[in-house]
């Protein structure tokens, strides 16, 4: 299969100039939560662009691989790679992820009782 380097970065890059309804289908996210993200993880975690691709579009395959339950051929297929470089680039999504997970996800202490909304309980 023909692979372009650069089709990602380009799809991306279109898909951000264009309609957001798009954009949204492709990613599950809209523009402004997915550029919030990716401007997040370059802050905060060693996600970084390639010499062809750019991080969004690192992070806009794992969106689209998640966000449609697609395979790494569907995937490549779509954004015209070659499934290694985007099994690669998912991982080191994930990884990235993993260190959001790390900063925003608390789990409460034993002795302590669960957060539980006010209409569960009942108080409403």
């Amino acid at each position: 299969m023909y692979t372009n380097p650069n089709a990602a970065t380009e799809k991306i890059d279109s898909l951000l100039r264009g309609h957001p309804e798009r954009f949204r289908i492709t990613t599950r996210l809209t523009i402004v939560q997915f550029e919030l993200l990716a401007a997040w993880l370059d802050e905060n975690t060693s996600l970084r662009g390639s010499r062809f691709v750019t991080a969004k579009a690192k992070l806009a395959i794992f969106l689209y691989i998640v966000g449609h339950g697609t395979t790494y051929r569907g995937a490549s297929i779509h954004w015209e790679l070659n499934i290694e470089r985007i099994g690669t680039f998912f991982h080191q999504v994930l990884a990235a992820l993993l260190c959001l997970a790390e900063r925003n996800i608390v789990m409460y202490n034993e002795e302590e009782s669960p957060p539980v909304a006010r209409q569960i309980r009942g108080e409403v």
